[in-house]
């Protein structure tokens, strides 16, 4: 499979059929230049580097600016007594995690060190990405499957994240750990 991208230094796109008549005209396929005054453009035709592009694309939409970040000095210079209420209820939050996940038979967790998530390891025949599908649509408890977070290949992971509650998160806990032996039942054997 193969793709175009059109790079345009003023934003202007180039006609798919200017692009194939240069080609009929003997200019490599692989690699098409056409320039003019005002415009440059470049055509690639190798799916590895129209992938890199994209996903370049994509990681920088994740974290686009934004006039919210104007407050950043002032919250960072600002009264910081709050930190500590919210750093306790994070740490409580983390050991529930830690010590529910790792006490379902079949799963272990490392205790996150300066993250509100968790990234408990699954000991599973199946994918990650199956597992989480059936714990949504079962209980309604809804982690993602480490798949996209660069787990080591041929290991199974969930992301958890434990901003809520203490009460909430145990019950969500329960739910996995009733499911996850249901899941074994069911799926693996």
């Amino acid at each position: 499979m193969k793709f175009l991208i059109l790079a345009d230094i003023h934003g202007d796109f180039l006609k798919l059929s200017k692009i194939m008549k240069k080609e009929r005209r003997g200019i490599p396929h692989h690699l098409l230049d056409v320039a003019s005054p005002k415009r440059i453009f470049t055509v690639v035709q190798y799916r590895k580097l129209a992938l890199e592009a994209i996903n370049k694309i994509l990681r920088s939409r994740l974290s686009a600016n934004h006039p919210e970040q104007y407050s950043i000095p002032g919250a960072l210079e600002g009264n910081q007594d709050h930190l500590q209420i919210a750093m306790q209820k994070l740490t409580k939050r983390r050991d529930i995690t830690v010590d529910m996940m790792n006490n379902i038979q079949g799963i272990s967790c490392v205790k996150p060190e300066g993250a509100f998530y968790a990234f408990p390891k699954l000991e599973l025949n199946n994918s990650d990405n199956h597992f989480v599908a059936e714990l949504i649509k079962e209980t309604g408890v809804v982690v993602v499957p480490g798949t996209g977070f660069g787990q080591v290949p041929g290991t199974n992971h969930m992301r958890i994240v434990f901003l809520p509650p203490e009460d909430v998160l145990e019950k969500a806990y329960k739910k996995i750990e009733d499911f996850f032996a249901m899941y074994k039942d069911k799926f693996e054997n």
